[in-house]
């Protein structure tokens, strides 16, 4: 009776965690007075607060300047993927990461043009559906631009890992992005949306959401 009671005490906690583990984490909000999280810091900007036990494994540097100016503009919004697998093969649970950010970014952009829709006539008559799906194609398409991967970290629970990307929105880099597609402009064209006026607009409401 002894070793069964064991047994299901080891088998609940493994239960739980991998039950845990399949949904996916999209930010971790921390005071930053809490002992348990420690700043992930680039130049004079705390992107992130991290757990204190996450093990960063990469910070991009090269992007100090344009974290600033983005941080001080109003339109630095950070997302924090997650993607949990072994010990081994770091690059594919960081690329898998990665792709969960994409979609991220992509349901990002789609609640900008959602709440552009609700306050101005911009979109009216317009297929808000193509819009979104054009969004999503363009970012599907195209690898994550290197400027904007802000680092990686991994968190080890038990026998398992959470490979965790941070990423952040930089209009320039998506607006490049969603010009380079040409189905996504096309869908755009074909709302008769000129791309660089839609993206000041999801730009002025980015800057409205964090005031």
């Amino acid at each position: 009776m002894q070793k069964t009671k064991v047994l299901i005490f080891l088998i609940l906690p493994l239960f739980f965690l991998s039950s845990c583990s399949l949904q996916p984490k999209t930010d971790y909000k921390a005071d930053k007075s809490q002992d348990t999280f420690k700043p992930f810091v680039i130049g004079n900007v705390t992107v992130a607060m991290i757990p204190q036990n996450a093990v960063i494994t990469d910070i991009n540097y090269s992007i100090s300047a344009r974290v600033s100016e983005l941080s001080q503009s109003g339109l630095f919004y950070v997302i924090n993927s997650w993607a949990v697998g072994g010990r081994f093969l770091s690059d594919q649970h960081y690329k898998e990461a990665e792709d969960k950010a994409k979609v991220q970014l992509s349901e990002f952009l789609t609640t900008q043009v959602r709440s552009i829709k609700s306050k101005t006539t911009y979109l009216s008559g317009k297929n808000e559906i193509s819009v979104y799906s054009s969004f999503e194609s363009a970012l599907s398409e195209s690898e994550l631009k290197g400027s904007m991967v802000l680092g990686r970290y991994y968190i080890d629970t038990m026998s398992l890992r959470e490979y965790h990307v941070l990423v952040f929105y930089d209009p320039v880099t998506v607006l490049k992005i969603i010009k380079e597609s040409k189905s996504a402009v096309n869908s755009l064209d074909t709302e008769g949306i000129d791309v660089d006026d839609f993206f000041e607009l999801i730009n002025e409401e980015i800057s409205k959401a964090k005031d």
